[in-house]
């Protein structure tokens, strides 16, 4: 079946990789973790007061500045 001893072992190294994968898999991520009050601390997230804008409008690097000033200026 196969012609060369390197093919072999090739095949024989994937083949063990992908079967202590699968164990690992089996054992550590059975389950989903569920965390405690994820769906409230995710709405409180998303529904934040404060805004996503800090006060001084966003922050712009020196660079981007002056690429922005060139591309709008005529």
């Amino acid at each position: 079946m196969f012609k060369s001893s390197l093919r072999r072992d090739v095949v024989l190294v994937v083949l063990a990789k992908v079967a202590i994968l699968m164990i690992i898999k089996n054992v550590w991520f059975d389950a989903p973790s569920i965390p405690e009050n994820g769906s409230v601390r995710v709405a409180d997230h998303l529904l934040d007061s404060r805004g996503s804008i800090p006060e001084g409008g966003p922050r712009w690097s020196r660079k981007a500045l002056s690429i922005y000033h060139a591309c709008s200026s005529p």
